[in-house]
């Protein structure tokens, strides 16, 4: 279920609503929040379906009247925005104004229909960076996690296991419009924005990191990571189904819970759905659906108010053509396409002092955030550091993150064992690495030290069968693990 808020909705549509459903002539809150949750089976637990939700999913509030352009312009913290559910409406604006010679419109005219089976988050992800125009290298649960748990619900945000799921797109597209390829070279920032930008520090030490990845981090976050470089408008229906990877679910199954979804919000059964890609589903699949620990939702972008609420209540194959159609004749946002906000500074200001801060930016992002890069600690010695590479310079730097190699460091740690007759590492400066797997396939090295005397380890030389001294052979040294070669 989309989750929006009440003032998202447009001033008439609540009433509108709640008089259809209920026959009433004053929207009562409180009485529809108590009216409005049936509890479903699924799989051992039970979910709450909410009416209130379930017709705000239908309405997404269309641009102001006087902003033709969506948030052509503004910018996204995109590791804390839904791109998934509702489109976002609301954005960080960095810029006083845009010339209508900036902005280039093109006719699309385009009506399109595509399923699509997700074998992981990472292919969700993936084709998440694609349609947004987002660097595929930020495919990672730190950028786009937060789309796929507003989509997934708790089947995402509570697991760390990869997922698989299946969607169905029906998309009309009426018009794009974007900043040119010049414009966007040269983008006229805010004074505010270059304020802010020119004031982060251009020269990153380990003595100032704390300082430095503060005033970048807030930076990201009041200013944005995304640029929205243009804007798609139409209408769209999309129907996403999600379960965890080790469950096996077919793209079948999958197919039958959006038919189980659309039938909760036509309150029928879903033999009596007029929709093709339902049909043939039997009373038999339902009820084996619905054991399943699947997640549905259905999200519908643009269009107009009435043909909303008309395929709200009930979901058909004409009425979706009707939605769809209608997307044609309003001029709602139904997509971006972004780019990198360090890219755009990077442009504009290479040879520049400036271009340092841009690269700065680039660098804290995909280092410290996304691949977690900051400073470790353990026992007082530094496991894991953000550190300037070798052919780093004030103004063209570049950064890696180093991680301390197995081994150790103390000579003390290593003591002696009769049985069997070695030397072993136990201490608080005996490395090793442990590997903890993200949901979206990648693999993270954390250090740890190791401080049993129950086990023998590696990483100290001695005599044998009696040393005369125990000591480090393997001293743990710092090795590059980002970025990749």
């Amino acid at each position: 279920m989309v989750l929006f808020t009440e003032s998202q909705l447009p001033q008439n549509a609540l009433p509108y609503l709640v008089n259809k459903k209920f026959k009433e002539n004053k929207f009562n809150k409180d009485a529809c929040r108590q009216a409005d949750t049936v509890p479903l089976p699924m799989g051992s637990g039970m979910i709450r379906l909410s009416f209130l939700l379930l017709f705000h999913a239908a309405i997404a509030r269309p641009p102001r009247s006087n902003d033709e352009n969506g948030l052509l312009g503004h910018s996204l913290y995109l590791p804390e925005t839904d791109m998934m559910t509702e489109i976002p409406l609301e954005g960080l604006y960095n810029s006083d104004y845009i010339a209508e010679s900036c902005i280039r419109e093109s006719n699309r005219d385009t009506s399109t229909k595509e399923t699509i089976y997700f074998r992981s988050t990472k292919e969700v992800y993936t084709t998440l960076a694609r349609t947004t125009a987002v660097d595929e290298e930020l495919a990672a649960d730190q950028v786009l996690k937060a789309s796929l748990d507003a989509v997934a619900g708790d089947i995402s945000a509570k697991t760390t296991e990869s997922l698989t799921g299946y969607s169905i797109e029906m998309t009309a597209e009426r018009l794009s419009r974007g900043i040119s390829a010049d414009c966007l070279s040269d983008f006229s920032f805010s004074s505010g924005f270059m304020n802010d930008f020119q004031s982060l520090p251009r020269v990153y030490s380990n003595n100032n990191r704390y300082v430095f990845f503060e005033k970048y981090l807030r930076f990201l976050k009041t200013r944005g990571t995304h640029f929205i470089k243009s804007v798609t408008f139409g209408a769209s229906v999309r129907h996403y189904s999600f379960g965890k990877a080790s469950q096996s679910f077919s793209q079948n199954d999958f197919r039958i819970k959006s038919c189980i979804k659309l039938a909760e919000l036509a309150k029928t059964t879903v033999d009596e759905l007029d929709i093709k890609d339902c049909r043939g589903v039997t009373a038999e699949d339902t009820a084996r659906v619905n054991k399943m620990a699947i997640s549905s939702r259905v999200v519908i972008r643009g269009g107009t108010l009435d043909s909303r609420i008309n395929l709200l209540f009930t979901p058909t194959d004409d009425k979706i053509r009707t939605f769809l159609d209608a997307g044609y004749w309003e001029v709602v946002p139904i997509s971006y396409t972004m780019v990198e906000i360090w890219e755009l500074l990077k442009i504009k200001f290479f040879g520049t002092p400036n271009y340092a801060r841009a690269k700065n930016l680039e660098d804290y992002f995909k280092g410290v955030l996304m691949f977690e890069c900051s400073q470790i600690v353990i026992n007082g010695y530094i496991m894991q550091r953000y550190v300037r590479s070798t052919w780093s310079s004030d103004d063209r730097p570049s950064y890696e993150c180093q991680l301390r190699s197995q081994g150790c460091m103390d000579d003390g740690d290593c003591h002696y064992r009769v049985v069997p007759a070695e030397c072993s590492c136990h201490g608080p400066s005996c490395i090793e690495h442990k590997r903890e797997a993200r949901t979206d396939g990648s693999v993270k090295v954390v250090p740890y030290a190791w401080r049993s005397e129950r086990e023998t380890r590696w990483g100290c030389r001695g005599g044998n069968p009696l040393p005369t001294t125990c000591g480090c052979e393997y001293p743990a040294q710092f090795t590059k693990v980002w970025p990749k070669e």
